[in-house]
């Protein structure tokens, strides 16, 4: 952990994040101008967001979750429904909700619905992964296990996910998930709709991924709307190229 207790998968989405925010700023930069650097507070907290990213580790991650939706495209196969993942010093380790048959490079452990990532397994480039869309957008930290592996859950699998203790750590814990799920690897094209908590961090992450709305009734009547509207019109979309859900959507690389 580092600061707020940021865990490994939330620096590296972070620390991806600043990269782009200053590839842009390079990018859109007037000849001569330089780049604003963050002060003295801000560069200890990115030092130790470096101290806690593991990028060798999460970029492999990534890019064997879209080899695994590049692989069930090429066969015509449906992508595993995912409880959680786990990651420890070694493989990561893909819980599934029901008994599945994954393709390499992940291997079969003794339990139908336990896979594990073949850490010599034969992954997507960099490049080649990008152009299939992230099979798990929703998967996002929730903590660790007593014997030190990092869990992530698919939010979009369990539908709700409750958090419960003191209203300072709640609020911070909801901050981070909120925070990674707009800027990990895999989460693409995610967009994070905050209720009544942080209400700063679209600001502070200026991604357009993220909004704050308020707790009124007239604030969670729109975002109903909104979500109903969303919910029929991707329905509409999905019967208009055949295939049942969304998961079904990215293994035949219609996803957009």
């Amino acid at each position: 952990c580092t600061v707020g207790g940021i865990g490994a998968a939330l620096a590296g989405g972070l620390l991806f994040f600043l990269g782009a925010q200053r590839a842009r700023q390079h990018r859109h930069r007037r000849p001569g101008q330089r780049i604003a650097l963050p002060a003295d507070a801000g560069t200890q907290i990115e030092d130790e967001l470096r101290g806690v990213d593991d990028p060798v580790t999460f970029d492999h991650v990534n890019r064997a979750l879209r080899t695994l939706a590049a692989r069930c495209a090429m066969t015509g196969t449906a992508l595993p429904v995912v409880r959680l993942a786990r990651l420890l010093a070694g493989p990561l380790e893909l819980h599934l909700a029901a008994p599945a048959a994954l393709p390499a490079p992940f291997l079969p452990t003794t339990s139908p619905t336990l896979w594990v990532l073949d850490p010599d397994g034969d992954v997507l480039d960099a490049d080649e992964a990008d152009g299939y869309p992230a099979p798990y957008p929703g998967l996002v930290t929730v903590g660790r296990d007593f014997d030190g592996g990092l869990i992530l859950v698919d939010l979009e699998h369990v539908g709700a996910l409750a958090v419960d203790g003191d209203p300072a750590d709640v609020s911070a814990v909801l901050a981070a998930i909120a925070a990674e799920t707009a800027t990990s690897l895999w989460s693409d094209d995610v967009r994070v709709t905050i209720v009544g908590a942080a209400p700063d961090l679209a600001q502070v992450l200026d991604a357009g991924r993220v909004r704050y709305l308020g707790e009124t009734d007239r604030d969670l009547d729109q975002l109903m709307d909104e979500m109903t509207d969303r919910a029929a019109a991707d329905r509409t979309a999905l019967d208009e190229v055949g295939v049942p859900s969304l998961r079904a959507a990215r293994a035949s690389r219609v996803a957009e």
